[in-house]
């Protein structure tokens, strides 16, 4: 996929929660890799980022980097559960399933993303201040009960 898409998704119980209501996947290269990134529909996820950063990356890009950035956090970089096949890098021809990723290998997709879709240089850094500051870390640490959908069953392989 040359170009970025846009996640379907929709309001949910609150107003910060959205909720994808269609599978969403990706392939991109970052620092010199192929990764691909599958997130099936019925995840909620948060689409913001710490206060500080609030308004300088427009809302419906937000929303696009939101989803891959919240998700990564939520699990804690944790991709080992049988039903977390979401992420694979590809090298010898092969596509591998990532079983962890760390807090700066999210930020890095976050700003990627940003990129893609046409956030301005200086907007992003704005953003990408927001999220490595003690707030990022302060999300990335929190521990809540989240969870995929039980029903992927997506081949990485």
């Amino acid at each position: 996929m040359s170009h970025f898409p846009a996640p379907h998704s929709e309001p949910s119980h609150d107003e910060w929660t959205r909720t994808l209501v269609k599978d969403w996947e990706w392939e991109y290269d970052l620092r010199g890799t192929r990764y691909r990134m599958f997130i099936p529909a019925g995840v909620e996820y948060d689409p913001s980022i710490p206060t500080l950063a609030e308004g300088v990356v427009p809302e419906d890009r937000l929303f696009s980097a939101s989803l891959p950035h919240d998700v990564l956090y939520k699990l804690q970089g944790d991709l080992s559960r049988p039903e977390y096949p979401i992420l694979a890098s590809r090298w010898d021809g092969t596509w591998h399933r990532r079983l962890r990723v760390s807090r700066l290998y999210a930020d890095l997709l976050f700003d990627k993303i940003a990129e893609v879709t046409g956030v301005s240089w200086w907007r992003r850094k704005l953003a990408w201040w927001g999220i490595r500051s003690r707030f990022g870390q302060r999300a990335w640490d929190e521990k809540d009960d989240f969870t995929l959908p039980k029903q992927i069953i997506k081949s990485n392989g």
